[in-house]
């Protein structure tokens, strides 16, 4: 609820002002939690002046961006991780700007009028009457003192927060439309973005120049001795490999349907579904205003003209179950009415009056066991499954520990040990292709074991409720295979190679004529090509040109001055392309795109300067950042990721 008052105040830069600055000094995310008001504290991960942010708020940040982190990977991503990659540090960074910039704004005086604060905290449904719809200084104390309870922050802490939030956002606005770049910078954008071109071009291909001869053994021989690099296998493996699925014990357990049954006695209201109703509720001032409206509603008036014309302010339930209209009266009455009934006065628990309408009824539906019961049987079935898993991994540890091997000990434990390799560290064979059953966890551990040792038992961190354990056979270290093995695949890369080329050649040979000013025709049929023209190519289309043709291709397509030619790779071969003509674009067109683009140009100017202005501010307040304390906050020892170099100690004595 406080989160989306603050998001409500932000949503004042929606119309394309949401800057860099923002961006930067707002940290996304974390304004609704982190509150730059609350002054000084000895405690604070980040001090600038009266601005600091305490250790919970730096864990709730740090806890948001690595979530985030973990859902645009697609992977969990460990504490430890996380810090190796200096998540905590770009938290902390962002955390002294914004607290930096609020220190600053306040330093020069820059303050919300509490007739703002007013305003927008007015504008919040969450703080409106249930009834009225309109904003209720009862409704938003009880919410204040509650967050008080729950976060520590006084109502006065809290409007103050607010305050400074929108001040930030006033600022960030007022750069905004102080920043206004010359006309002249949106003129020539226009002019080029709707120049269009004309150009002819031909392709040479394989088929345009003599086939490649054949290399000889000495060849090849010589060539794989340039190129070994290229031909070099890496460090491949051989493993025997472990591992305890839970999938692979599906049919080694059963389910006892004395526990079917008590699972569906635990789960049956949650399976169930419950009736639920569209309901449009009409408050009223007074008992007779509600008769009014209930009397108009049952004579046929239209539910939005009728709100209109008594200035209700209707509330929409569309689809929920009674446990969803959180008055109780109001939910008794709408769930015993029917489908497109209309009620009398409702008196509702706060003492006001509603009128409602049913619109729609969806009854419910009450689960039964035959209906749960393969779901259910699935679910205990896979936790059995698991638990199976778990134990016959727990009985090959006690094995292993004893001095048994990993195969002795696998097949102690009832499970067949599995031969695999060689592989690389990419978990691919020797023809490069990838072999099934091979985590990327799994790899990491085996090519982490020495040869001729084996794993500890290790969960996996990518398949759930999977144990594994490696033994390193064998390591083969990189090398280049014989020519016996790899003579077809070297023939045909030396080939093409060779046939690349002499493209490449005649290609070059072809364009320089046409640079000297031959017709690009006469060249390309003195070659026995034909050409082929484009005309009005625009930049609107250059992802249409890049599908087609390349992105070399287009960059000199919508790059080259006229009358030049250049040469680029295609799908097809190697393109000879000459620049025919370059026109200007309409000027009707320019003229509307030049209006309506003047304001980006000057948000542009902005996000320019943005980074000046932080750093500043940065230079100005000089914040203080304390890692000890946040890496405190995570649970971590902060001596173990300290970033002071270690000293020698002995060296130390003795000087």
């Amino acid at each position: 609820m406080f989160d989306k008052l603050t998001n409500t105040i932000k949503s004042a830069l929606a119309a394309g002002v949401m800057i860099l600055l923002m961006i930067a000094f707002l940290m996304t995310g974390t304004s609704g939690q982190f509150d730059a008001f609350r002054g000084n504290f000895s405690g604070a991960v980040v001090t600038a002046g009266k601005h600091s942010v305490t250790p919970a708020e730096f864990k709730k940040a740090f806890d948001d961006e690595k979530s985030q982190a973990e859902q645009q990977y697609q992977m969990p991503i460990s504490l430890e991780d996380a810090i190796k990659g200096g998540l905590d540090k770009d938290v902390l960074k962002n955390l002294s700007i914004q607290s930096t910039i609020r220190e600053w704004l306040s330093r020069l005086g820059f303050r919300t009028s509490d007739k703002m604060l007013l305003t927008m905290v007015h504008k919040d449904p969450s703080f409106a009457n249930p009834v009225t719809g309109q904003f209720d200084p009862d409704t938003y104390k009880r919410l204040l003192i509650q967050n008080q309870q729950q976060t520590g922050v006084s109502p006065g802490e809290y409007e103050n927060g607010l305050k400074e939030q929108l001040a930030t956002t006033q600022f960030a606005v007022m750069l905004q439309l102080g920043s206004q770049a010359p006309a002249i910078y949106a003129s020539l954008a226009a002019a080029y973005v709707s120049e269009t071109r004309d150009a002819s071009y031909f392709v040479i291909n394989e088929k345009d120049v003599p086939a490649a001869a054949k290399p000889t053994d000495e060849q090849l021989q010589a060539y794989l001795k340039t190129h070994a690099s290229e031909w070099t296998r890496p460090e491949m493996r051989t493993l025997t490999v472990v591992r305890f699925d839970p999938k692979d014990f599906l049919d080694k357990v059963t389910v006892d349907p004395a526990a079917v049954q008590k699972q569906f006695d635990f789960k049956k209201e949650s399976l169930s579904k419950p009736e639920t109703r569209s309901v449009v509720q009409f408050p009223a001032k007074d008992l007779k205003a509600a008769a009014d409206i209930a009397a108009r509603l049952k004579a046929g008036a239209d539910p939005v003209t009728l709100a209109r014309a008594t200035g209700a302010k209707a509330v929409t339930y569309d689809d929920k179950p009674k446990t969803a209209i959180p008055d109780s009266a109001v939910a008794n009455a709408a769930f015993g009415l029917k489908e497109g009934e209309i009620s009398g006065p409702v008196k509702t628990q706060f003492g006001g009056y509603v009128v409602l309408k049913v619109q729609k009824v969806t009854p419910g539906v009450v689960a039964t066991l035959e209906s749960a019961r393969a779901e259910i049987e699935t679910e205990l079935k896979e936790k059995a499954a698991a638990k199976k898993a778990y134990e016959v991994s727990d009985a090959y540890e006690t094995a292993h520990q004893d001095g048994a091997p990993l195969p002795a000990a696998a097949r102690k434990a009832g499970v067949e040990p599995r031969t695999i390799g060689p592989v690389t560290a990419n978990g691919l064979d020797e023809q490069a292709k990838p072999i099934d059953g091979l985590s990327a966890d799994l790899i990491k551990t085996a090519f982490t074991t020495a040869a001729g040792a084996d794993s500890d038992i290790t969960e996996s961190t990518t398949e759930k409720g999977v144990y594994f354990a490696v033994r390193v056979e064998k390591i083969t270290p990189p090398t280049v295979p014989p020519l016996a093995e790899i003579r077809e695949k070297l023939t045909k890369a030396i080939m093409v190679r060779a046939t690349g080329q002499a493209m490449e050649a005649k290609a070059k040979a072809l364009q320089a004529r046409v640079a000297k000013g031959e017709s690009i025709d006469a060249v390309a049929a003195s070659a026995g090509l034909s050409v082929i023209k484009l005309s009005a190519v625009s930049r609107q289309e250059q992802d249409k040109y890049v599908k087609e043709f390349g992105r070399e291709f287009t960059a000199g397509l919508l790059g080259q001055k006229t009358g030049n030619s250049y040469l680029a790779p295609t799908a097809k071969g190697i393109a000879v392309v000459r620049i025919d003509a370059i026109r200007t674009g309409d000027p009707k067109q320019m003229a509307m795109f030049t209006a309506t683009q003047k304001g980006a140009f000057g948000r542009q100017l902005t996000q320019d300067i943005s980074p000046q202005l932080a750093d500043y501010s940065q230079a100005k307040i000089k914040p203080k950042i304390h890692r000890d304390l946040a890496l405190t906050a995570l649970g971590l020892d902060p001596k173990k990721y300290s970033d002071k170099p270690k000293t020698d100690k002995k060296a130390e004595k003795k000087k």
